[in-house]
């Protein structure tokens, strides 16, 4: 759960759930790959008269990484997903609320590479990724014609981020083992800040202009904290905290707890 809030537009409140099995496959001492596979639904309720919106998702990854429990690493992944949106919103026509709904569906496809040092603790690193949008056509039903149609467009977004990690491990009393880790990082996009996109009304639909939304930051300070404990060979859980922070007082606070199997 987690919440979005950026001047001029609506504050975004969400909650995401979901399910991902994997593999890892260690081809040798340093090298490791593997596979997902993970479903999840967003529900995202947004201020004023912006709406709701319910986002189920599934996605595939590959990932891959090189390198020992100190010293140098590099490692990498690649995601594409798949996504079915909801979309429930009000209209003020005159005096009266109209609804409007549609069911535009996207896809995603992005990429990570990520270098760092392991230094007994510590680790800092650099990573760069690319984020590719596909959103379908759509048309929006409801209040006469004021609601939105688009043709098929894409959004593409880069970002290249430096940070310090820091992990711990610790045994409790009662039998378990966690490790708790922290970040920080300076995330700076390189390109895509701008994600508006071209649509009409539906009632006018050779009448075109721009949607904008919540535009991305071009500097963003993120950072949390993290806690994952094993019960015991297969159980375990997490919790994760994090905090971002662009200058214009961008903000988004999340909170993530969830179960770990492990066969």
């Amino acid at each position: 759960m987690g919440t979005i809030r950026q001047p001029g537009t609506a504050t975004a409140h969400y909650n995401l759930s979901g399910v991902m099995a994997g593999i890892d496959v260690p081809l040798n001492k340093r090298v490791d790959v593997g596979m997902a596979i993970g479903h999840s639904t967003l529900y995202a309720s947004l201020g004023g008269l912006a709406g709701q919106v319910n986002d189920r998702t599934n996605t595939v990854a590959l990932y891959g990484r090189d390198g020992g429990h100190q010293g140098a690493y590099l490692s990498g992944q690649v995601n594409y997903g798949w996504s079915c949106v909801n979309v429930a919103r009000n209209a003020l026509l005159g005096n009266t609320l109209q609804s409007i709904s549609g069911r535009p569906a996207e896809q995603i496809m992005a990429g990570t590479v990520e270098l760092g040092y392991r230094i007994v603790r510590w680790t800092p690193y650099v990573d760069w990724t690319g984020i590719r949008l596909n959103q379908s056509a759509f048309t929006e039903t409801g209040a006469n014609g004021f609601g939105l149609t688009a043709t098929g467009q894409s959004h593409a977004a880069t970002y290249l981020t430096a940070g310090l990690r820091y992990g711990t491990r610790f045994h409790w009393g009662w039998g378990y083992d966690s490790t708790i880790s922290g970040w920080l990082a300076l995330q700076h996009l390189l390109s895509g800040a701008n994600t508006g996109f071209t649509a009409a009304l539906v009632g006018m639909p050779t009448a075109s202009f721009t949607v904008q939304g919540q535009n991305l930051p071009r500097n963003t300070v993120v950072g949390g904290i993290a806690c994952e404990t094993q019960i015991n060979r297969t159980w375990g859980w997490y919790l994760n905290l994090s905090l971002a922070r662009a200058r214009g007082s961008t903000t988004s606070q999340a909170a993530n707890i969830g179960i770990r199997a492990r066969f």
